[in-house]
């Protein structure tokens, strides 16, 4: 497998001393891209600088001395990840021998219980192997506070040597775009049979897909609350068991209502007017940088609705599980906390803490959004959080808004990700195939004469005459002439393309030919199809 050369650090600040003055930190514009062949993998920093960068963090975190919520960073940090691996080798064990390995430091990554590309799979083989390099608990989360989307995958179709496709197939009943929390098996027919139907669209490619080892385990592992995406992501951790991998995982939710969450919520609910505008004038000048205009991108701005004021954080309800913002205001020494639709709770400032922690046996769930869920990841349960290309891009934002917040360096993260594709036997075209010909075309329309072969009286006449109108131009500028000259080469050109017609109709064929074999490429070399479409040899990138 090849390794695509990458360097810099995993943070868009720059060499500002964020500790001395966080308000010298500057948001720099940084482009990550995936690598384009089978095969490639991105690493930044690249894999002979992570020890440097592991031992940069350690020194990092243990130069911070903030309070969160009335509580020394380091004994927050020391309970949360005592707790968080606690929990996920209990969670691990349901299904799998959980890795016991006794150390105090955390390697954390993260994503949504989906099917997802071999590139975003690397992660977990990096977080594996990295854990046993650097003698940490290696931990992935299973983001269940995102939205479920389409229970399908997409897998391409080969009809004949020149037509590709792309075919769905669903490994449950549509149902409501809820948090995967929430988010239970619909149709337990259609779920217990996608296997074999996955297996057999993809078989005329793949002789032996993952899909049917990993299907094998979710038949003998049942998530206990029935859960889709769990039930997924537990039985592609029984199959990373298989490959070798290392790890523990942990959904989400399950530390949402640890006592060290609570405190870093309350944190920000203490201090909501500093933090929202530290916040949102981070995100304007990130969007500023990156020359980004959508207001929604990477995330919107956190609202100010008169006296209330949004805070990035989730909430829900189990009986009604749709996601809204949570938003807060102050009475005096109580708070109000609101969804700004159907609830309210009013809570007397000294007991913020307990009656937070009560709201899980109350089935209301509040849950971090994507930059929260991060920083809280970086600076709490981790030493070093391994990310892709997404959580990348807008962890440049987060970086910011630690250093401005907390008045600190924020410790760095890892960047990886890979690309495999299918083994499909063909050609690939790629669009500057496309515009070759495109171009050629022009050329023969605008300047035949370059293509005529034929050296007879008439072509060569009509080239003369091009060339006198051509060069015919010096002392002649009224507007009648432009004019009049513009027509005569047009002419010319029109009267020429006869002597160039085979020229034409094969360039014009080969361009047509082209955009359909560009469209099928894109198709059969696409990055994106599950892991479980592939075989096992062909999704192991090398770290």
């Amino acid at each position: 497998m090849k390794n695509s050369k990458a360097s810099g650090l995993g943070s868009a600040l720059s060499e500002h001393d964020a500790d001395s003055d966080s308000s010298a930190v500057v948001i720099q514009k940084k482009r990550i891209r995936a690598p384009r062949q089978h095969g490639e993998t991105l690493v930044i920093p690249p894999a002979s600088e992570i020890s440097q960068l592991w031992n940069r963090n350690l020194q990092t975190v243990r130069e911070h001395e903030f309070q969160v919520n009335g509580q020394p960073i380091g004994q927050l940090r020391q309970q949360a990840r005592s707790q968080l691996i606690a929990a996920a080798r209990g969670y691990t064990s349901a299904y799998r021998d959980p890795v016991d390995r006794e150390t105090e430091h955390v390697i954390l990554s993260g994503h949504q219980p989906r099917l997802f590309h071999p590139g975003v799979w690397f992660k977990n083989f990096v977080l594996s192997k990295l854990g046993k390099r650097l003698n940490a608990t290696a931990i992935n989360l299973v983001v269940d506070n995102d939205l479920c989307g389409h229970p399908s995958i997409s897998i391409p179709q080969l009809a004949d040597k020149s037509v590709a496709s792309r075919v769905s197939v669903s490994y449950d009943q549509a149902g409501g775009n809820i948090p995967f929390e929430n988010r239970k098996v619909l149709d337990r027919e259609i779920f217990d049979a996608f296997g074999e139907r996955a297996r057999t669209a993809i078989e005329p490619v793949v002789a032996q897909p993952l899909v049917g080892p990993l299907w094998e385990n979710v038949m003998r592992y049942r998530d206990p609350q029935n859960r889709q995406g769990h039930t997924l992501a537990a039985a592609r951790h029984k199959l990373e068991a298989d490959f070798g991998l290392q790890t523990l995982e942990l959904p989400l939710s399950e530390f949402c209502s640890d006592e060290p969450f609570m405190h870093f919520l309350c944190e920000i609910l203490n201090r909501v007017d500093e933090f929202q505008q530290i916040y949102n004038d981070s995100l304007l000048e990130y969007r500023d940088v990156h020359k980004i205009r959508s207001n929604a991108h990477p995330v919107p701005e956190l609202a100010k609705n008169g006296d209330w004021s949004e805070v990035p954080f989730w909430i829900w309800f189990e009986k009604d599980p749709l996601r809204r913002g949570l938003y807060m205001r102050r009475l005096s020494k109580r708070i109000v906390l609101s969804n700004q639709h159907d609830w309210e709770l009013t809570i007397d400032s000294t007991e913020v803490l307990d009656q937070l922690k009560s709201l899980s046996a109350e089935g209301i769930a509040i849950r971090p959004r994507a930059l929260m869920t991060t920083m809280y990841s970086r600076m709490v349960l981790s030493d070093l959080f391994v990310h892709g290309i997404g959580g990348a891009k807008y962890d440049q934002l987060t970086d910011a808004i630690i250093a401005r917040f907390w008045k600190v360096t924020p410790p760095e993260f890892l960047t990886v990700t890979g690309t495999a594709t299918l083994p499909f036997d063909f050609n690939p075209v790629t669009p500057s195939d496309v515009t070759a010909e495109a171009v050629r075309l022009r050329e023969l329309r605008f300047h035949p004469e370059r293509f005529v072969e034929d050296d007879n009286e008439a072509s060569q006449a009509i080239i003369q005459k091009k060339k006198d109108w051509i060069y015919r131009s010096a002392g002649e500028s009224y507007p009648e002439f432009s004019k009049q000259r513009h027509d005569a080469i047009t002419r010319c050109n029109r009267e020429l393309t006869r002597f160039v017609a085979e020229h034409i109709a094969r360039t014009t064929a080969d361009r047509d030919q082209k955009k359909q074999q560009l469209a099928r490429s894109r198709i059969l070399s696409s990055r994106e199809y599950s892991f479980c479409c592939f075989p096992k040899e062909r999704c192991e990138l090398s770290f």
